[in-house]
């Protein structure tokens, strides 16, 4: 998720703060409701450097822990498919194939209509996700041993906090790593569909080196950039519904890069069944 062209949705936020503004006068509880959350902005945007670090780091962990979240709903869902011999789990194996496509619309909605949807919206389209992905993911186990998959779950969680800690800690602006990625992950996809009519031993491990290498880059990326557009738009509006916004779609980034990484590691050093 890229958080760049927020300018079209301030313009709609002012344009509805006005809108409201002038019903203020007619109506007692609307006047209420929209007085509270301009002063809570206003707060937001007169802050200290001190509580602005604060509120970043309040913020960046939140997108943490929604990430977090995610990935438990799709270890859970995924263990519930692959240990439940009921006849609904293996009717959602059958499923795989549109469900996949299912998870497809989900972030195109997501990305498309990110600020437009209310943020309790997006939070429920990214919980949805990660069931969905829990279940097309399931097949993972029905491949590789689990005790392969323990080791490279955690070996995941390693590498993922080191380049976490990297992206917040650094000096660095690494926006400048953004057509690099970008190059990198067409490269992946044609990579893939080449690999689909000429497989090949050599060109599936060429392949998944490079994925981890580019999710790992990622992942340190993405932190940055939650951490820079949360200071960015404290300082520039502290608009509280940006904000939220911002966490949560920093989440769904920072889950995609945990299981991209995950999947391209288990390809490398996991031990098929």
């Amino acid at each position: 998720m890229k958080f760049d062209d927020v300018e079209e949705y301030e313009r709609e936020r002012i344009e509805r703060q006005a809108n409201q503004n002038n019903h203020v006068n007619s109506n007692n509880g609307t006047s209420e409701k929209y007085l509270n959350q301009k002063s809570l902005d206003s707060y937001y945007s007169n802050l200290t450097t001190e509580e602005v670090l604060s509120l970043v780091s309040r913020k960046l962990t939140g997108s943490i822990l929604w990430m977090t979240l995610g990935l438990v709903i799709t270890g859970l869902v995924g263990a519930f498919m692959i240990f439940s011999d009921s006849s609904f789990s293996q009717m959602l194996f059958k499923m795989v194939p549109a469900l996949m496509i299912g998870e497809i619309i989900l972030v195109f909605i997501f990305s498309a209509m990110i600020y437009k949807l209310s943020v309790h919206m997006l939070r429920m389209i990214f919980i949805s996700y990660s069931i969905l992905n829990g279940i097309t993911l399931s097949v993972i186990g029905l491949m590789y041993t689990g005790e392969s998959i323990i080791y490279v779950f955690l070996g995941t969680i390693t590498l993922f906090t080191v380049l976490a800690i990297y992206g917040v800690v650094t000096k660095r602006d690494l926006s400048n790593l953004k057509n690099i990625l970008l190059v990198g992950l067409i490269t992946l996809i044609v990579m893939s569909l080449i690999s689909i009519f000429i497989p090949n031993g050599m060109f599936y491990i060429i392949q998944s080196f490079l994925g981890v290498a580019i999710f790992l880059v990622f992942v340190a990326y993405d932190i940055n950039r939650i951490k820079s557009n949360l200071t960015y738009h404290i300082i520039s509006e502290g608009a509280v519904d940006v904000l939220n916004r911002i966490e949560i779609c920093g989440a769904l980034s920072l889950y995609l890069d945990f299981i991209n990484l995950f999947i391209y590691l288990l390809r490398l050093f996991g031990r098929r069944r």
